[in-house]
């Protein structure tokens, strides 16, 4: 998800597509972003073993929320396409 695009910020208006995760979530996933980011395109870094930890246990704490929150997001979506 782009920086400035996430869905919070198109919540409020209608005709537009549902919110995919909840407020609670953004930190987390956040996080997660910038370690793939830094991960796929810092070429000399070298990990931190503390800050992997976290991300990991942030990861399995929020995995379930993560993934029910994208089915709903899916079910929305096919409920919509059903209603036309």
């Amino acid at each position: 998800m782009a920086q400035g695009t996430a869905p919070e910020d198109v919540s409020g208006f209608t005709g537009l597509r549902p919110r995919v995760f909840p407020e609670e979530l953004r930190r987390v996933l956040n996080d997660l972003r910038g370690f793939r980011h830094l991960f796929r395109h810092g070429y000399d870094f070298e990990l931190n073993g503390r800050r992997l930890a976290m991300l990991v246990r942030d990861w399995n704490e929020s995995s379930g929320k993560v993934l029910s929150s994208l089915a709903g997001f899916a079910a929305q979506l096919r409920e919509n396409e059903l209603r036309g």
